[in-house]
């Protein structure tokens, strides 16, 4: 399908890992084919899907695998003939799986396969006791109905098609898109203030207003010309190069008004 490529986009996009609906958990000696199969089965109906392929065998139990369990929905472990015989070893990946799922409250679901027998409660670990014994017996020759059963057990499959992440996907899109349309508006309101800033900046360029400040009393008070401002009282006379009434004037130190009577 084509969102597999994308799952989880959101949470990379901010260096986080993604969630997953669910875990699948098994021994790479026996049960590869049955855990790929599950996991396209049920990427299929929509879920979000982890798979380990890689042999942990030797060194230190990968801390990942334990962060992907206590963030997956469903844990699902596939048991195979003989496959809890190592289960008492301190280093048994397989049990740590288990144990983790249980203590993290993931919702545990046993897939049995062929002749599967769970060993007595006295020779299991303490992790494994609470192993359910009724289990999903998964049979080749009616592998539609055991895969449904299956699909069936898990709590992911009650969020809706798009399962636990699917959802949180679009939670992220909505919430992303919430965030631009408010980026938008911020850079908008930025543009029309930084307008108004430089409609104001260019107004103060304007040519000095007129004049309102009182001026000295002049010695020319019999001059016939005056300066006035804008109210019509006259600031200073008006002894050379006089315009006509109503012609821009200049008292110096005042600005500049018209010529008047």
């Amino acid at each position: 399908m084509a969102w597999r490529s994308s799952a989880g986009w959101p949470w990379r996009l901010f260096g986080f890992t993604p969630p997953y609906d669910v875990f699948i958990s098994y021994r790479r000696k026996n049960a590869s084919e049955l855990a790929q199969l599950l996991r396209r089965e049920l990427e299929d109906r929509g879920l979000h899907v982890f798979l380990d392929v890689r042999e942990l065998g030797a060194g230190p139990f990968d801390e990942q695998l334990l962060q992907r369990i206590a963030r997956a929905t469903d844990f699902i472990v596939i048991l195979t003939p003989g496959c809890l015989d190592e289960c008492r070893r301190p280093s048994d990946w397989l049990t740590t799986e288990i144990g983790h799922a249980f203590d993290t409250g993931r919702n545990v679901v046993p897939v049995a396969v062929g002749g599967f027998e769970c060993p007595p409660a006295q020779q299991l670990p303490p992790a494994l006791v609470e192993l359910p014994r009724q289990w999903v017996r998964y049979e080749h020759e009616f592998s539609d109905e055991s895969i449904e059963r299956v699909y069936r057990m898990l709590r992911s499959r009650r969020r809706g098609p798009l399962g636990t992440v699917g959802r949180e996907r679009m939670r992220w899109g909505s919430a992303l898109m919430r965030q631009l349309r408010w980026v938008a508006i911020a850079v908008g309101v930025l543009f029309l203030i930084a307008i108004g800033a430089a409609v104001l900046q260019q107004s103060s360029r304007a040519p000095t207003p007129p004049f309102t400040g009182a001026a000295a009393v002049s010695p020319f008070q019999n001059a016939q010309l005056w300066c006035c401002d804008l109210g019509g009282f006259k600031r200073c006379p008006i002894v050379m190069n006089a315009g006509p009434p109503g012609s821009p004037c200049l008292c110096p130190g005042q600005g500049t008004g018209f010529t008047c009577r």
